[in-house]
């Protein structure tokens, strides 16, 4: 899942400023990201479970971050 994560990361970082919302929001999308992966990995480290509530809503919160980001570039 991390390193998921960090692809997509780097896949959205060398989009064209085409298809960007706003390129200056390049390093801010990856910061967000990252913060998303370490509190993840933090929360529960080894194994993904995810058995905890406040887990699952940081999970939902990166996935949708990663699809609404998405979506807005394929403008």
């Amino acid at each position: 899942m991390a390193l998921a994560v960090v692809v997509v990361g780097l896949l959205h970082a060398t989009l064209p400023g085409d298809f960007r919302v706003s390129p200056g929001l390049r390093y801010a999308y990856m910061a967000i990201l990252l913060a998303f992966l370490v509190v993840l990995t933090i929360g529960d480290p080894g194994r993904i479970d995810r058995d905890r509530p406040w887990l699952r809503v940081t999970t939902i919160l990166m996935t949708g971050l990663i699809t609404t980001s998405t979506a807005l570039a394929t403008n």
